[in-house]
């Protein structure tokens, strides 16, 4: 199976988050996704690049945010790893609950969950990594 590998490296800091977004439709705007497939990963890519800087390592610009895409015919794989302690994913309010419903965050990981395929953790003393994976005939 021909597999296309890409590695980006990014200083911790919101203002990359424009460059890292146009990384990421330059990598997928060439692989025939439909319009919708194509947005939702673009939007899920950014939020998790967003957690990443922001949440992950607190917006430190001596952090850093790895990006490994892998891309095949079957699927695309993106793991974002930042150098953050990490945190219990369950202790994340639901955004749908009534009582949640006017916080102004918390519904990063409810977006990027509707929309990719998967979308896990790994933990480990040397930072987070959030992976998300899009089918790309599904």
């Amino acid at each position: 199976m021909n597999q296309r590998k890409i590695q980006k490296k990014y200083v911790s800091n919101p203002e990359n988050l424009p460059e890292i977004e146009q990384f990421f439709i330059k990598t997928f705007k060439d692989l025939n996704l439909t319009e919708k497939k194509y947005n939702s990963l673009i939007l899920a890519l950014s939020e998790a690049s967003s957690n990443a800087i922001k949440h992950g390592n607190k917006n430190d610009p001596e952090k850093f945010v790895d990006i490994l895409v892998k891309i095949d015919e079957e699927k695309i794989e993106v793991k974002i790893k930042d150098e953050g302690k990490g945190f219990d994913p369950s202790s994340v309010p639901d955004p749908t609950q009534p009582q949640n419903l006017l916080k102004e965050s918390g519904r990063g990981l409810f977006i990027i969950k509707s929309f990719v395929d998967e979308f896990y953790y790994e933990f480990s003393p040397e930072g987070t990594i959030a992976n998300l994976v899009v089918y790309r005939n599904n």
